[in-house]
């Protein structure tokens, strides 16, 4: 597993394997919004951050077993506003990132960088929106979710190197932050998580060939000012994690077979802790079933805890100073 976390003086930067505990460095840039991390192989991965060390440019580290790079722009004045959305697809890296323009921004990385900030949408039709995009991918295939600039849900797909249209889920005005967006493993192709705003709940919505199901709710009585965290596990299940209106951390975890589906929501930590931002989900490694990493309000450090069923472990500190948001990612 590896992990970034951002807001202190320096990046952390944490490597961790089975059996053993983690090691940290930290990396001579700076960022005031999330990062984000992928594995692309067994032995390799980039990590992505909003750079304000240097002019607020999106910039890259790569990662060899025990080795981070210092963090370099994927191009000369290729700048966000906001946090960049990383996922994975087998070897290659696709990014995304809101333009100090409120734009939305793809990037993909192989070998090397190529495209380096490609309208999404296309020149003409280039999608746009107050918050950034999250991103998935199945195949060579790259997939989008947003938040228009008209309050509706959309997604978008990029497939044999062109956009197709932007998608709208006719939702009406009711999504202003970053949804989230994965690939389930089995069943229905993709599933999108998103907080309403007229009401700060969290919905999903599920998509089996085109269609997308009726937005239903996660949880009556759970709440979120924040973005929410996904990671897909095996067998067509799937993780959520966010930060409470208290500050708290709480998951839920769904398993399509069940009756319930998602299971009530329960802390993070016993007993539960604050957090300046929302945890960071992924699938679990070496028998353990999912992978949290967060920041407490109470030291400003990185933790991490494992999900075993519905129950986490007690959690181990990371390092760092002054943190404030985090991202971890799991071998693929």
């Amino acid at each position: 597993m590896l992990l970034l976390a951002g807001g202190g003086p320096k990046v952390l930067a944490g490597e961790f394997h089975s059996g053993g505990a983690w090691t940290a460095t930290l990396l001579s840039s700076t960022t005031d919004k999330a990062p984000g991390i992928v594995l692309t192989g067994a032995n390799s991965a980039i990590g992505v951050i909003r750079n304000t060390t240097i002019g607020n440019e999106v910039a890259y580290t790569t990662w060899a077993p025990g080795s981070f790079q210092a963090f370099t722009s994927i191009a000369a004045a290729v700048t966000t506003q906001a946090a960049p959305s990383i996922a994975a697809s087998g070897s290659r890296a696709d990014v995304v990132f809101l333009g100090d323009n409120s734009k939305h921004y793809f990037a993909a990385h192989t070998a090397a960088w190529s495209p380096t900030a490609d309208p999404i949408g296309g020149v003409a039709l280039q999608s746009t929106g107050s918050t950034p995009a999250a991103v998935t991918s199945i195949g060579s295939d790259t997939l989008v979710a947003f938040a228009g600039g008209n309050g509706d849900l959309y997604d978008q797909t990029r497939s044999g190197g062109s956009w197709l249209p932007a998608s709208a889920h006719s939702l009406g005005n009711t999504v202003a932050l970053t949804p989230a967006i994965i690939a389930l493993t089995t069943g229905p192709t993709l599933m999108i998580a998103y907080v309403r705003s007229t009401d700060a709940k969290i919905l999903f919505t599920t998509r089996t060939g085109a269609v997308w199901t009726a937005p239903a709710l996660i949880d009556a009585n759970s709440f979120t000012a924040d973005p929410v965290a996904l990671a897909a596990l095996p067998g067509g299940e799937a993780v959520l994690a966010f930060r409470g209106l208290d500050q708290k951390l709480y998951f839920s975890r769904y398993t399509p077979a069940g009756s319930t589906v998602w299971s009530p929501p329960g802390p993070l930590v016993v007993p539960n802790v604050m957090s300046p931002s929302r945890p960071a989900i992924a699938a679990g490694v070496g028998g353990f079933d999912a992978e949290v990493g967060f920041i407490n309000s109470a030291d400003s450090k990185a933790y991490h805890a494992r999900l075993t069923g519905l129950t986490w472990s007690a959690p181990v500190v990371v390092g760092g100073t002054s943190l404030t948001t985090i991202a971890i990612a799991s071998a693929p």
